[in-house]
Parts: C-alpha cells; sequence; structure tokens
C-alpha cells in the first residue's frame, strides 16, 4: 500500500508538472502574464502564483478556465495531446501565429484599432475584387 502511495504521488506530480509547464508555454506563445492569467480566469494573483512554486494545484474547474483563456483544450494541458479529431478550428499558419503574438503584447485600444484597420482592409479588398475573385485594376482617366 505504501508503495502503491508513493506511485500515485509520482504520477500526480509528473500530470501537474507538464499542466503547468504546457500553461506557461501557452502564456509565454501569447505573450499573457501570470498576473493576466489571475485577472482573466478570476483567481487571486496569490493564489496563480502558488501553483507555479508547485505549493497548490489549480481545482478542475479552475483548470477549465485556464485552457479556455488559452484557447487549448483541457485535455492537451494535462496530457499533452492534442486530439485531432475533435479539432473545430483549422490550424493556424505561421503568420497568423505571429500576428496574434503581436496583437498579444498591444494595449486594449490598440487592439481594437488593429481589428478595425482590418475590418476597413477587407471591405476595400471586396470592392476591388472583380466578379471572378481577381483584383480589378482601376487606372486614372
Amino acid at each position: 500500500m505504501i508503495f502503491l502511495d508513493f506511485y500515485t504521488k509520482i504520477v500526480e506530480n509528473e500530470i501537474m508538472n507538464g499542466f503547468l509547464q504546457r500553461v506557461l508555454e501557452e502564456m509565454d506563445f501569447l505573450q499573457v502574464s501570470k498576473a493576466e492569467l489571475s485577472r482573466a480566469i478570476e483567481v487571486p494573483d496569490p493564489t496563480v502564483r502558488s501553483w507555479f512554486k508547485k505549493d497548490s494545484i489549480p481545482a478542475a474547474d479552475t483548470a477549465l478556465k485556464i485552457a479556455d483563456f488559452l484557447n487549448v483544450s483541457l485535455e492537451y494541458l494535462v496530457t499533452g495531446e492534442k486530439d485531432e479529431s475533435k479539432k473545430s478550428e483549422p490550424e493556424l499558419s505561421d503568420f497568423e501565429k505571429n500576428l496574434l503574438k503581436e496583437a498579444a503584447g498591444l494595449l486594449p485600444e490598440d487592439k481594437v484599432e488593429l481589428m478595425a484597420y482590418i475590418a476597413m482592409k477587407k471591405s476595400l479588398y471586396r470592392a476591388l475584387r472583380g466578379d471572378n475573385g481577381k483584383i480589378a485594376i482601376v487606372k486614372d482617366c
């Protein structure tokens, strides 16, 4: 029985270490601080910091909030494996990943401005595109 308890603790530790490592990797990718994570999932900052010091672990419902905030599955954070059969969104291109990474560091008002710029460019592109889907060349008269 002692061996089973010891083995269970080792497995729990490995799962938690992997979980926290993947959370940190996703936070780094999105350029999100622990304070921002804390605010987003509505958990006190000292509690979040204690997880990374390995003093405590997040509850299951909190782990789900973390996964939702980081836009990954809970399964991925726990196991490190992505379930391709449940994939609902296409994989992001390198360009899209870089755009998200750059946008993550912007102030909220700058993010709104960026989204407005993208919407304007899309609208302009659609207006210039001909029926065949190609950009129409407009010449001055």
